[in-house]
C-alpha cells in the first residue's frame, strides 16, 4: 500500500469498499523498501461508529520506543484516500497496549489486538480501545507464549 501510487492503490484495494466497513485492520511493517526486509510488526485499527460516523485510527505496537508512528501517519495517508475521509484524522497510541517482552513476538501481540479491538467493538462500540489489555488473547499470550 505504501509503495504505489494513488491510482494502482485504488484499483487493487477499491473492490474491497473499505468506506462502507465499520472495523479496518491494516499490519504495519517497518520495512523501508520494497525489496523487504524490515524488524518489527504493528497494528493500525481503523474503527467507525455506525451511529455518528465517529471515526478512531489506533495505534497498537507492542514494541517500545519503536518508530510505528511514523509508518501508521503513512498508511493513514493512504487509508484516508481509500475511505473516502476527509479532514483531519490522527493517529491514537492505545495507552497500556501490552509490551512484549522479547525481540520476536510482535505479530502475535499485533493480531491479539486486533481479536481486542473487535472484541471491545462488539460489546462496547465507541469505547473500543478503552481496556484492551483485558483481551483473553493477550491473556492467553501471557500464559503460552511468554
Amino acid at each position: 500500500m505504501d509503495f504505489c501510487d494513488d491510482e494502482d492503490l485504488l484499483e487493487m484495494y477499491g473492490p474491497l469498499n473499505l468506506a462502507e466497513k465499520l472495523v479496518v485492520f491494516v499490519p504495519l511493517n517497518d520495512a523501508s523498501s520494497t525489496s523487504g526486509g524490515g524488524s518489527h510488526w504493528a497494528m493500525l485499527a481503523v474503527v467507525k461508529v455506525e451511529e455518528t460516523g465517529d471515526l478512531g485510527v489506533f495505534l497498537l505496537d507492542s514494541g517500545s520506543g519503536s518508530s510505528m508512528r511514523a509508518v501508521a501517519n503513512a498508511y493513514l495517508a493512504r487509508l484516508k484516500l481509500l475511505m473516502r475521509i476527509s479532514g483531519i484524522v490522527q493517529v491514537t497510541e492505545v495507552r497500556g497496549y501490552p509490551k512484549q517482552g522479547n525481540m520476536f513476538d510482535c505479530g502475535i501481540f499485533s493480531l491479539c489486538g486486533a481479536e481486542a479491538v473487535l472484541e471491545a467493538y462488539k460489546t462496547r462500540g465507541e469505547e473500543v480501545c478503552s481496556n484492551i489489555k483485558a483481551s483473553s488473547c493477550f491473556s492467553s499470550v501471557e500464559q503460552n507464549v511468554l
